[in-house]
């Protein structure tokens, strides 16, 4: 579009090219400046994601009108699914960079059950905005096809041994032998390391990693898929994932966590269980084996997509925004 302009600026782990954004802040001198932020958004070093968790407070103190969209806060996370240990130096430091981070005219929070929190400790003019849904546009299939998608980041929050332990229970199933495993998508940049149990099992037992797919290769994928499970040891914020998977109509199974009841709550077609191995086989055998219950759960996931399109979620910040500059 002629009226975007996409611009890099800074770089994972590199404290001086994060300040580069102030730099340029000052030299556009715009009406408003929106950061998009999560606790670990500038890399693994503790050091960058604390100075890139100052810059709404710095561009603030600068005169600007800013707003902050925060994804996660500390006490909805464990600090480990932040790259961090559990001590207090850590935990002091993430409330410290958290504050600062909140420190914007207005902070948004994509989910319902944060608000009092961040009122309470980080900025009383706190607001909901949800997260948007892609491929409103795309026609939904609510047939079942023999296959399970995980697809995301992939690291410590996401337990992908419970669902590959789930999987190879349900494949001993007479009824699903012909099942297939897809898992799709990138080691989130903080735990490179998890890229090697992925490729362990790829191509075992009809196990597919796919690695990382650009968007327009997901309506294509989503031919093949009967259901897609996240199996979360914890939330980092709202599910990305769900908002863009739910336009295609297919039942999703996720672990039990607020996030996720919240969004069964507003409508999204999720089946929530125990985070164990039997819950899960248990779950998605009735699903699989049932073209019924998977088009009922799937047809939840679509209506709840169109209330969340995404021209619903940009008209919201354009009100946030004329709010701030009248």
């Amino acid at each position: 579009s002629e009226k975007v302009e996409v611009i890099p600026l800074w770089k994972s782990n590199n404290c001086l090219s994060i300040l580069k954004i102030i730099h340029y802040i000052m030299r556009i001198k715009p009406d408003i400046v929106h950061y998009n932020l999560s606790l670990s958004v500038f890399g693994r070093s503790r050091i960058a994601n604390f100075i890139g968790l100052t810059l709404p407070f710095i561009t603030r103190l600068l005169g600007y009108k800013t707003i902050t969209t925060m994804h996660n806060f500390p006490e909805t996370i464990n600090p480990e699914t932040a790259g961090l240990k559990r001590n207090i130096i850590n935990i002091t430091g993430l409330f410290l960079a958290t504050k600062l981070a909140c420190s914007s005219h207005i902070v948004v929070v994509l989910v319902r059950s944060y608000i009092n929190i961040v009122r309470r400790r980080y900025n009383k003019n706190t607001v909901l905005i949800p997260h948007g849904a892609w491929f409103t546009e795309v026609k939904p299939n609510y047939n079942i096809a023999p296959t399970i998608l995980f697809l995301g980041h992939i690291g410590p929050n996401k337990d992908l041994q419970l669902l590959i332990d789930s999987y190879r229970k349900l494949k001993q199933q007479p009824k699903l032998r012909k099942i297939r495993l897809f898992i799709v998508g990138a080691p989130h940049p903080i735990f490179p390391e998890y890229i090697k149990m992925l490729k362990r099992v790829d191509g075992t037992e009809d196990i597919a990693y796919m690695g990382y797919i650009d968007n327009k290769e997901i309506p294509k994928l989503m031919e093949k898929v009967g259901v897609i499970v996240l199996p979360y040891k914890a939330c980092t914020g709202t599910s990305g994932v769900v908002h863009l998977l739910a336009a295609f109509g297919k039942p999703i199974v996720a672990s039990d966590h607020l996030e996720f009841r919240e969004l069964k709550k507003e409508g999204a077609g999720i089946v929530i269980v125990k985070h164990k191995v039997e819950h899960y086989t248990k779950t998605l055998k009735k699903i699989l084996l049932s073209n019924n219950m998977a088009k009922q759960i799937g047809k939840a996931n679509r209506k709840f997509a169109e209330k969340r399109k995404w021209s619903i979620i940009a008209r919201k910040y354009l009100k946030l925004y004329q709010s701030l500059i009248k």
